[in-house]
């Protein structure tokens, strides 16, 4: 006669290891599934990734970055930092005219916005690239410098606004 609590004790520790090894199975399929939707979430800034460069544009290309802020494709930020040069003055070169929708930045570290599409520009394009290399790495939105700055802008005769904003 044959000893069949052997083969029961056998086919009992192999059912064990069966269940045990579909366990960990789901356990890690529900560890990367639960990782993988996280780095998905838009809302997540530790998914995002700081910028890495700036990018010089021209007059012509700031005029479609606006155009598209206007339309909702962009969140963007113009930041209008003639004020930090040296020959600038508090308050008269932004009063007589900049650039749509932008904001005076007196202070370097006054600059908070780390959010949104950056468009920085300076009297003549100089110091906007120097401002627009201390916020790589600081900014999750791409980084653009006008070239030439509020010169060109207003050499090429685009829309402006006057007086300080509210």
């Amino acid at each position: 006669m044959q000893d069949t609590s052997h083969t029961n004790d056998k086919s009992e520790k192999t059912y064990v290891f069966l269940l045990s090894l579909i366990l960990i199975v789901i356990i890690i399929l529900s560890v990367l599934f639960f990782a993988f939707s996280n780095n998905q979430d838009g809302n997540n800034s530790s998914s995002k990734l700081y910028q890495s460069e700036y990018y010089n544009i021209s007059v012509a290309e700031a005029y479609d970055l606006i155009n598209e802020s206007e339309n909702g494709t962009i969140n963007l930020v113009i930041t209008d930092i003639r004020q930090l040069e040296p020959e600038g003055c508090s308050d008269c070169e932004f009063k007589r005219g900049h650039l749509p929708y932008a904001k005076r930045i007196i202070n370097k570290n006054l600059f908070n916005d780390t959010e949104n599409v950056t468009l920085v520009y300076s009297r003549y394009g100089e110091l906007g690239a120097e401002f627009c290399m201390e916020l790589v790495g600081t900014v999750y939105g791409d980084i653009y410098n006008l070239e030439g700055g509020w010169d060109a802008w207003d050499t090429a005769g685009f829309f402006r606004e006057t007086g300080l904003e509210e």
